[in-house]
């Protein structure tokens, strides 16, 4: 499931899109972090390579930063522009 924002109609929504193959990775070097375990792709080497995107765009990017602006205006930040995000986010 992904988060995101339809900037025309203004509305967020959660959608279920397949995992990015970064993800799969990810998830696949836990499998025996505490304990011996393994780890299954329920799909096909071939479905895995040609199927998945490589990664998904990042929620900055996604989602409504309105929420986010109004929290930072009420912390006292009023020059959003200088803030120093940790990743900064795009012009657009």
């Amino acid at each position: 499931k992904m988060q995101v924002c339809d900037f025309k109609a203004s509305m967020e929504s959660v959608l279920v899109v397949p995992a990015s193959k970064i993800q799969c990775n990810q998830r696949s070097d836990k499998a025996g972090t505490f304990r011996p375990g393994k780890c299954f792709r329920l799909c096909t080497e071939r479905a895995f390579n040609e199927s998945l995107p490589q990664t998904h765009p990042p929620e900055i990017q996604r989602c409504d930063l309105v929420n986010i602006v109004l929290r930072l205006k009420a912390l006292g930040i009023q020059d959003l522009l200088r803030f120093e995000w940790v990743v900064p986010p795009s012009a657009e």
